[in-house]
């Protein structure tokens, strides 16, 4: 069942502070949450369905459900890291496809400038079940990419001229010398992946760009926007929905 064009983002908020020693992180998350529902028109009353991650304090979307004050039939608090909150958009979207909820809210908050955790990863990593063997003498993000890479090289024989040479792709690639379908090919070729012709026909097609790979894909399937990198804000991503919509 395809759900294009029977799920809409309506809202969106970001926390106009980074230094928030004086906010709880509940209240920060309140913030956003008000903001965003403001911006689409819509109050606590209008929402049915609630999802944040670990970064939800205390028992979750639970005790975030109760403390916004919310009447929910849907609830869910998938933990992916960073991603969480697309795959959050992702299960909304289905769920309203599917009739089961009418409104999501999706949160996320941290306090990581006044000693709290930052949003998009979970508290209780420590306690994952890989972490005795890749933490036990610490853990830096280049050792958690590198143990990454050394992962694929097990399963797939990928070698590290392979992965050097995607690596210097890439760097041209964010300089926009090679363009997206073109980047994909190299990736298949020196990886042996396959991409669907259709796919990489879409890339191809999009219309207004930033600097990372989330895409906005309207109703009838083509990519429309494309944001790379991690420098976006929800500011920009509401800017170019209007500029398409104009």
């Amino acid at each position: 069942m395809s759900i294009r064009g029977k799920a809409f983002i309506a809202g969106v908020h970001e926390h106009p502070e980074r230094h928030l020693p004086d906010r709880t992180l509940p209240q920060i998350h309140a913030d956003v949450a008000l903001g965003a529902l403001s911006d689409a028109g819509l109050s606590t009353s209008d929402v049915d369905a609630y999802y944040s991650a670990g970064d939800a304090p205390g028992f979750g979307v639970l005790s975030m459900v109760d403390y916004l004050g919310l009447d929910c039939h849907y609830i869910n608090d998938t933990e992916t890291g960073g991603s969480s909150y697309l795959v959050h958009a992702q299960h909304a979207a289905t769920a309203i496809a599917a009739g089961h909820i009418d409104v999501a809210l999706i949160t996320l908050a941290g306090k990581p400038r006044t000693g709290g955790a930052g949003p998009g990863g979970s508290g209780r990593v420590s306690g994952a079940p890989e972490a005795p063997f890749e933490s036990q003498w610490g853990m830096s993000v280049p050792g958690g990419y590198a143990l990454a890479a050394q992962r694929h090289m097990h399963e797939f024989g990928t070698t590290s001229e392979q992965l050097a040479e995607v690596i210097d792709y890439l760097g041209h690639w964010k300089q926009d010398h090679v363009s997206d379908t073109d980047m994909l090919s190299i990736i298949s070729d020196l990886l042996g992946y396959e991409f669907e012709n259709e796919a990489v026909e879409e890339v191809a097609n999009y219309g207004v760009s930033h600097s990372n790979k989330l895409y906005l894909i309207d109703k009838e399937g083509n990519v429309r926007v494309v944001w790379r990198g991690i420098e976006w804000t929800y500011a920009s991503v509401y800017h170019d929905i209007q500029l398409l919509m104009l």
